[in-house]
């Protein structure tokens, strides 16, 4: 009887270990094609953000999030299983531009955060280096890794579907100068995140427009109606993007 238990022990662990298979290596990215480009077909620079990510179970591309803190995460059963950047892995020369190579380690396992063969895997690249200041991302085409020795993954399209901006901060730093003409010139400091800035006037503190006087792409701004003879003019200005 204490023979066939030891025998019967044995038997378990053999067949434990033959279902264990261990981690392999799969290459995504591949040189010899053509580069990565952006919104305006531009090479994308080095350092901007790849994500190689598992499509999940549905084997399907969801779409980022667009805005808020998470923008340019993956959405649905999607999860990023390695992130990377362009130039990694290759020489900074003529005709590496805008190519990339990078190696990670794959598992069989298919729990979250790990992925291996016959997963779909993409690659989301923005153009810039950090998602949260991306405004455009693009996606590669799916491809399935079929192969234990590594699997190329490969990049096409482009960066052309937008991002949300973040929301550009409070202006601050407004200075108003006006001459003895009465010419008002308004300055302040520039604004992350914005694009332009809005200006809005009036001789009532207590009543302000809804609609910008005017608006600038710089810092400063000069009123083109003299002020001359007005006792009190008050002004606004909002950063836009």
């Amino acid at each position: 009887m204490k023979t066939k238990f030891l025998f019967l022990s044995l038997l378990l662990v053999l067949v434990g270990v033959s279902l264990a298979q261990p981690p392999v290596n799969i290459t995504y990215g591949n040189e010899t094609l053509a580069p990565a480009t952006n919104e305006n077909g531009a090479i994308l620079p080095n350092g901007s953000l790849i994500y190689v990510i598992n499509c999940g179970p549905d084997m399907t591309i969801n779409p980022p999030e667009l805005s808020g803190p998470n923008k340019g995460l993956p959405t649905g059963d999607d999860f990023i299983i390695r992130t990377t950047y362009i130039g990694d892995n290759l020489p900074p020369v003529p005709g590496f531009e805008g190519k990339f190579v990078s190696s990670g380690q794959v598992f069989f396992q298919p729990t979250q955060g790990q992925t291996g063969v016959g997963h779909n895997l993409y690659i989301r690249f923005f153009n810039t280096n950090d998602r949260n200041t991306a405004t455009y991302y693009g996606n590669s085409t799916t491809y399935t890794t079929t192969s234990i020795n590594g699997q190329a993954m490969e990049r096409t399209g482009q960066t052309n579907i937008p991002l949300a901006l973040p929301m550009p901060s409070v202006v601050s730093g407004l200075t108003i100068t006006r001459t003895g003409d009465g010419t008002v010139t308004l300055s302040w400091n520039p604004s992350n995140h914005a694009t332009g800035y809005n200006i809005y006037r009036t001789s009532n503190i207590l009543s302000w427009p809804t609609t910008p006087y005017s608006s600038s792409t710089t810092t400063t701004w000069t009123d083109p109606q003299s002020t001359q003879g007005t006792n009190f003019m008050y002004y606004r200005v909002t950063a836009t993007n």
